[in-house]
């Protein structure tokens, strides 16, 4: 793979709703980029379905990286999406 010329790191948290047409709408912009990038979800401590929507779109998108912070914290979440980074 391309290393990425762009990484959007992004934490979610209680997006379980908006996780999935908010990222789509991203891809469809880098994408017409036509440069090399990563969406990277940090779902972090959601009590709804977050994680479980986030983790589908990685699963269809090879763009898309998802991961889980296990407490409720969007300066860790974010540290670690930039440490994720390809």
């Amino acid at each position: 793979m391309t290393p990425p010329w762009v990484s959007i790191v992004v934490p979610v948290f209680n997006e379980a709703a908006l996780v999935g047409p908010s990222s789509e709408q991203l891809l469809r912009s880098f994408r017409a980029r036509r440069r090399p990038f990563e969406l990277i979800l940090a779902e972090n401590g959601s009590t709804d379905d977050t994680l479980a929507k986030a983790q589908e779109l990685a699963a269809s998108h090879t763009e898309v990286v998802a991961f889980n912070v296990p407490e409720a914290n969007y300066g860790r979440a974010m540290r670690e999406g930039i440490d994720r980074e390809r």
